[in-house]
C-alpha cells in the first residue's frame, strides 16, 4: 500500500496544469518574457497566452475580463489566470501545491482571496484565479452572462470591472467565497506592474514598493532568469522600450537587494 504522502507527492506530479492569460495591444509584448518564466519556472507546466485584438466598440478592460470568462481547454485538472505583467519564479512548494492545498482545506473548488482595504475591496476576488474543471462547470451559466454583457459593452470600462465581476460569477453560481489572504504571496513572482505603477514616483518611494513584494530569495531567482542567455536575448529584440526599462529597474533593484545595499 502506497504511503499517504508519497500517494499525495505522485498524484501532484501527474496533473495538468495550465497557467493562463490573454492580452491585447502594446500588453501582448509581455507575453514572451511571462512564457519564458512559467517554462523556466515550472517545465512541467503548460501555458497559453491568448492574443486578442479589439475592435473600437469593445470596452478598454475587455482581455482582463475575457480571461476570467472563458474555458481556455478542458485538457487540464487546473487552470491558473494570472498577469501578462506577472514573473512567475519556482517556489516551494509549488504553485499549484500551494493553491491545491487551500483549496482541500477550505472544500473549495478553486482558490482566490477578496481584497479587502482596495477600493471595492471586499466586492473583489483578485485577477489571480487558479480554477478546477469543476469551477468552471459550475459557473458555466454566469461566465456565458458575463461574456455577453463585455461583448455588448455593458461592462469592461472600469479598472476593477474583472475583479468585481469574478465576484459576482462565484456568489451568483452559489459557490461560498473564502476568508481574506495575504495577497503578496499568491502573485508566485514579480509583478511588472509595480514599477510601471511607481515609474514617476522618487527612487525611495519605488525601492519601498518593491520592498514590500520582492526578498532576497525572489531577488536571487530573478537575477538567475535574467542572466539566462536566451532570457537576454528575448529582451534585446524586444522592441518595446517601456518594458526594457522595467526590466532593466527590477534587475538592478534585485542585484542591490542581493549586494545589502
Amino acid at each position: 500500500m502506497v504511503p499517504q504522502a508519497l500517494f499525495s507527492i505522485i498524484y501532484h506530479k501527474t496533473m495538468k496544469i495550465l497557467i493562463y492569460t490573454a492580452a491585447n495591444g502594446h500588453y501582448v509584448d509581455y507575453s514572451q518574457i511571462w512564457e519564458y518564466c512559467i517554462r523556466y519556472s515550472y517545465p512541467d507546466y503548460d501555458c497559453k497566452c491568448e492574443v486578442l485584438t479589439l475592435s473600437s466598440k469593445q470596452p478598454t478592460y475587455y482581455s482582463a475580463c475575457y480571461r476570467l470568462i472563458t474555458r481556455p481547454s478542458n485538457d487540464y485538472d487546473y487552470i491558473y489566470v494570472t498577469d501578462v505583467d506577472m514573473l512567475i519564479l519556482p517556489e516551494e512548494p509549488s504553485l499549484s501545491e500551494f493553491h491545491i492545498a487551500e483549496m482541500e482545506a477550505e472544500k473549495l473548488c478553486y482558490s482566490n482571496t477578496p481584497r479587502k482595504k482596495e477600493v471595492m475591496g471586499p466586492r473583489r476576488l483578485t485577477g489571480l484565479h487558479f480554477a478546477s474543471q469543476e469551477w468552471y462547470d459550475k459557473t458555466q451559466e454566469q461566465r456565458d452572462y458575463y461574456l455577453h454583457a463585455i461583448s455588448g459593452g455593458l461592462i469592461g470600462h472600469g479598472r476593477f470591472d474583472d475583479e468585481l465581476m469574478l465576484m459576482k460569477i462565484c456568489t451568483e453560481s452559489h459557490l461560498p467565497i473564502p476568508g481574506r489572504k495575504h495577497l503578496i504571496s499568491r502573485h508566485h513572482g514579480i509583478h511588472l506592474g509595480t514599477i510601471r505603477a511607481y515609474i514617476n514616483h522618487s527612487r525611495q518611494q519605488m525601492r519601498r514598493q518593491l520592498l514590500m513584494r520582492i526578498n532576497r530569495h525572489q531577488a536571487a531567482q530573478w537575477v538567475e532568469i535574467a542572466d539566462q542567455p536566451e532570457f537576454k536575448i528575448i529582451v534585446r529584440n524586444m522592441g518595446n522600450k517601456t518594458i526594457r526599462d522595467e526590466l532593466t529597474i527590477l534587475y538592478a533593484f534585485c542585484r542591490s537587494l542581493l549586494n545589502g545595499q
